[in-house]
């Protein structure tokens, strides 16, 4: 049960939309939404949610639903 709630945290926070600000080529500031998914820079992190399954060893997708329930 813990598991399965890491996960839903994990997909929602991976979807959230983000609001920034942008420059265009002219100079100008525009704001952008982005998912959070696009933040994340540990490759090796990425491929492990591209592969994940519930039934997998996937240390890294398991330690951040624990930091999701923990926020």
């Amino acid at each position: 049960m813990v598991n399965s709630f890491a996960d839903r945290l994990t997909k929602e926070w991976l979807i959230k939309p983000v609001v920034t600000t942008s420059k265009t080529e002219e100079g100008e500031e525009i704001e952008v939404t982005i998912p959070n998914i696009m933040f994340v820079r540990n490759r090796a992190f990425l491929l492990e949610l591209a592969a994940y399954n519930p039934k997998g060893n996937y240390d890294r997708v398991r330690a951040f639903g624990m930091l999701m329930i923990y926020r």
